[in-house]
This record gives C-alpha cells, structure tokens and sequence, in this order.
C-alpha cells in the first residue's frame, strides 16, 4: 500500500506526484523517485527539508524542536525527512528565499578559552583545527560533542565564519555533559563540532528592525545576531536585545566577552 504526495514546487513550479509507501517519510520516498528535495541532517535535527503541508495527513516521528517549533508546527509546517503520510498529501518545501542551506562541516576542534559567564554558564571557546571553514547563519546551532560524552547542541555566539567558536554551556541538573563542561573540560581538550544546523537564523534580506528576546544561556544565538549587525558592519540594521536572566549580576557576564 503507498500514498500519492503532490510536491507543488518540483522541477521549478512544473508538478510532480510521487508514491510514498506505507511507513516511508515523504524525503526517501522523493530522493528515491529522483525529486530534488532539500535536505541536510535527514534525522529531524536541521530543518533543511521543513516543508509547507498544504492538504492531508502526517505523522512526524521524532525530531528537535530546533528543527521545527511548536508554533511552526501549528503553521503547517513538517519536516520531510520525519513525515510519514496516512492519506493523500500536498507539499511545498520552502522557497530559497525562506531558507539558506550551508555546506555541513565536521570540525576537529581544541578548547581555547574556558571561563565562567555566570556561576552556571561557562563560555566555551574553541579553535578550529580542521574541518573548517565554519561558515553559517547568525542564530544557527552546531552539535557538540566533548570525550566521553554524547553529543549536545548549542547555538554559535560568535560571528560567521570566526576562526573560534563560542559556545555558552548551562549546567542543568542531572545533566551528564554540562557537568563534564563544568568540573573537567579544561584548555587543550579536542572537541567534535558538526553543524550548522537550524532555521532560526537572520535573515539578511531583512530591513526592518528586530526584536531579540533570550533566557539565559539562550543570549548565544542573540549575541551572534547582534554581533553580525553591530553598526561597523555593511549593513547597520536597529537590534534591540531582550535578555532575562536569574540574577541580575548574569547579564553583564554574558554579555561581556573575553579580551
């Protein structure tokens, strides 16, 4: 038994209909048909095949809500790659105008800078050894992965395209990675960088102002934005900055970066 799925903007607007069958997400079955559908991760962790669903019905297996948030969800908005049709479907990806898909890196990297932003964030800094360029968006986040650990994601604070990675890690409680970043990740450890992934980013073709709103170590993909439109750069934009943090003496620490 299959499902027949309309992909609307295939071959450049020309329609194309293709066989899902039963259990297949909507991705396999295109990359399998020929269709040149966007994709990255292919594990619900990117968003480089979130796609409209314009009519039909999906089951999305599991994914982050990095990927695709609650209220993208709401939208109608899937990601291909974990939308499993139980009838007849239309979809559309996004256009390229919507979303900007960077080359994924996988990055050898070495602890540069260790610090303490708040007394349960550390900064951490890390020097690309290999792999690189890291090129990617404002706002997007890498999965990280330290010795011995599993990896986690984090969003940049830095700039695209830095030859350092800034990384703010929160220690949460029970948390098996954020302990080992808060009592021994030390300056020369090797740490794996994969990435970028992520479809909340700055949209450059944007002009009008923006309007940031972080929590704690949620400053990261903020800082990185700010950073990109900072007034000395081509494209001075008005950025204003809302960050909530559990004690007042946190905001100055993450905002401040090292000399």
């Amino acid at each position: 038994m299959s499902f027949k799925v309309r992909i609307a903007n295939a071959a450049k607007g020309a329609e194309r209909t293709i066989e899902v069958p039963t259990g297949a997400t909507i991705l396999w079955a295109a990359l399998d048909q020929g269709v040149d559908y966007p994709f990255g991760c292919q594990s619900g962790n990117c968003g480089a095949c979130k796609s409209h669903l314009v009519s039909g019905e999906v089951t999305m297996e599991g994914y982050s809500e990095f990927a695709l948030s609650d209220e993208e969800k709401a939208r109608g908005l899937i990601l291909a790659c974990r939308a499993v049709p139980w009838k007849d479907c239309e979809v559309a990806w996004l256009e390229e105008d919507d979303l900007i898909v960077h080359p994924r890196r996988v990055l050898a990297c070495t602890v540069v800078g260790l610090d303490d932003a708040t007394h349960d964030i550390k900064r951490v800094r890390l020097g690309i050894e290999s792999g690189g360029p890291f090129d990617f968006s404002a706002g997007q986040f890498a999965s990280v992965t330290f010795a011995g650990c599993a990896p986690r994601d984090y969003s940049m604070a830095n700039l695209p395209g830095d030859a350092v990675l800034e990384f703010h890690v929160r220690r949460s409680v029970g948390g098996t990675v954020s302990a080992h970043v808060a009592e021994k990740l030390k300056p020369g450890d090797s740490v794996r960088v994969e990435g970028p992934f992520g479809t909340s980013y700055l949209r450059e073709s944007h002009r009008g102002p923006i309007i940031a709103v972080a929590g704690g170590s949620g400053l990261a993909p903020i800082k990185s934005i700010s950073l990109f439109r900072r007034p000395n750069r081509a494209r001075p934009l008005p950025a204003r900055p809302l960050h909530g943090a559990g004690h007042p003496a946190c905001q100055p620490a993450l905002h401040a970066g090292p000399e």
